[in-house]
């Protein structure tokens, strides 16, 4: 057996074969797992390494019989910490405990820093003596039988078969986990204290969400604030990214101005024959790779799995959906996922109206509600593009190109528009003033006439020509001349862009540093 077991050399997150025997003895005495690859892209971010575990030879005396069994270790990728594994552990509890008939794979230990191993019992304390060089975390589950479902299969006499046992698994999670009224992933109250035959409301907490890139603050408990704090995560990270040098100062104001002035209007998000939309439990990577199927002896095909609920959440009904349907790159078929969504409007799970449905499936999302759930992800999505990374030579076309679409959808989505009046907003949120977030002490930002720019600029650097000057400090302006500023002013802090305000608005936020942002040399970041 090699030393290390192989990775991507740009991934070090690996665990040795020495530390997956330690892990496989502590739990099992006297067995020892054998360590495979599984192909590459079988999970996104987090090597896995496929575990047939079995006993070790017993003396000739020994007359019983021991089976091996297979298992599935998954190692949490650099881009991520514990919370991940906390996530996925806990996704696990749940279907296990409201969703018995579902097949997932079962947790047999997890650890959060590497080195402890926790289970569902009590942890372990690490007593191998080994010396990783950068443990991550990490989940061990067992491997449902069975081998990732093919586009052949779906296209077989046995796809209608297969599709209507998936949308019978993804009704039972949809409907019989209980929905709670908080947005985002699921974490531990407590790291001592993990999920168990507790009632799971003691043991676990949702909070925040791992795709976001920075805390998302307070607990998420309406669609806007979901919303508005995806489309804030990408701001922030277009303000903190180099790639975006050239279209930041277009392209913040532009997100920024839809979410102020058009975000609370879609019916996605505020649907007008409900008051508020309630969370439920959604896995976003339901594609064909990550379920499994098995060939009986006679020819019946059955889902033996459904594996991958690292990124499970309870989300908007409708967002599993626009997720899967902008996100599938290939992963479903169109044919394959209208039957699909037929089988499950047939559930009486509401679906979206899709054309090829069944005209029995009366259960469905409106139409202006689905495309703009499609919309708004896909304009997610572009804003600041997962495949935008440092160093890339290729990114200025490729920013650019994401623009083309941020505005193609922020265009579609405010023709889109319903005429309707805005529902009454939960006290301490103000809309059409300030870009996101709670109602804070503020200060006034402008003159009656509201023609000086009072704000600090404490976190831009000053572009040396005066001529081109767009961002400035009132100490090098007389008092009273005009502010160079057209609209927009992005408050920032730590250097990060977090709320804005409309010049004619006058509205403030209590942040006390500002910059103005119009064009490409208002800012520079260092």
């Amino acid at each position: 057996m090699p030393d290390r077991v192989s990775t991507s050399r740009h991934d070090p997150a690996y665990v040795s074969p020495a530390r997956i025997n330690y892990i496989v003895s502590s739990l099992y005495p006297n067995y020892s797992a054998n360590v495979t690859d599984p192909p590459r892209g079988f999970s996104i971010g987090s090597p896995i390494y496929s575990l047939e575990i079995a006993p070790n030879p017993s003396p000739p005396s020994f007359s019983g019989t021991v089976k091996a069994f297979h298992a599935m270790l998954k190692v949490c990728g650099r881009a991520f910490n514990h919370t991940k594994i906390q996530n996925e552990v806990a996704a696990l509890f749940l279907l296990a405990r409201y969703c018995p008939s579902v097949p997932v794979p079962q947790v047999i230990a997890w650890s959060e820093d590497g080195v402890t191993i926790s289970t569902f019992h009590q942890p372990i304390p690490d007593s191998s003596g080994l010396a990783d060089e950068k443990p991550r975390p990490w989940i061990l589950v067992s491997q449902p039988p069975g081998r990732p479902l093919k586009t052949a299969d779906l296209d077989s006499v046995a796809g209608p078969a297969i599709l209507a046992q998936v949308a019978q698994h993804n009704a039972a999670w949809r409907r019989y986990i209980p929905s709670l009224p908080v947005f985002g992933n699921v974490r531990f109250r407590s790291s001592s204290s993990p999920p168990n035959a507790l009632p799971p409301h003691e043991t676990l907490n949702i909070d925040g969400f791992l795709l976001c890139h920075r805390p998302v603050p307070g607990p998420v408990t309406t669609t806007l604030d979901y919303y508005m704090a995806m489309l804030k995560d990408q701001i922030h990270k277009v303000m903190s990214s180099r790639p975006y040098d050239d279209v930041r100062c277009d392209l913040v104001p532009l997100v920024a101005e839809f979410i102020e002035r058009d975000l609370l209007y879609l019916s996605c998000v505020r649907p007008s024959n409900r008051e508020e939309i309630s969370p439920i439990f959604s896995n976003l990577e339901l594609s064909p790779r990550n379920i499994l199927v098995d060939y009986g002896p006679s020819g019946q095909v059955t889902v033996t799995g459904i594996v991958n609920f690292e990124f499970a959440a309870f989300l908007p009904e409708i967002d599993e959906f626009a997720n899967e349907f902008i996100r599938r790159e290939g992963d479903w078929q169109e044919r394959h996922y209208t039957i699909l969504m037929d089988e499950l409007g047939r559930l009486g799970v509401r679906v979206p109206p899709l054309p090829g449905l069944s005209r029995e499936v009366d259960n469905k999302f409106s139409d202006q509600e689905w495309a703009e759930a499609c919309l708004l992800w896909k304009l997610i999505d572009n804003v600041a593009p997962s495949y935008i990374v440092d160093g890339n030579p290729d990114n200025p076309k490729l920013v650019n190109r994401a623009s083309i679409v941020v505005r193609d959808c922020i265009d579609r989505l405010q023709r889109m528009r319903p005429h309707r009046t805005a529902p009454k907003l939960r006290p301490g949120l103000l809309v059409n003033r300030e870009m996101v977030g709670p109602q804070q002490p503020s200060r006034t930002n402008w003159d009656a006439d509201r023609t000086v720019c009072r704000n600090p600029i404490t976190s831009a650097r000053v572009a040396s020509d005066p001529a081109s000057r767009r961002a400035y400090h009132p100490s090098r302006t007389r008092r009273g001349s005009r502010c160079p500023c057209s609209r927009w002013i992005a408050s920032v802090k730590n250097g990060n862009a977090v709320s804005s305000v409309d010049r004619t608005s006058g509205a403030n936020t209590s942040f006390s540093a500002y910059w103005c942002i119009v064009s490409t040399d208002s800012v520079n970041f260092g």
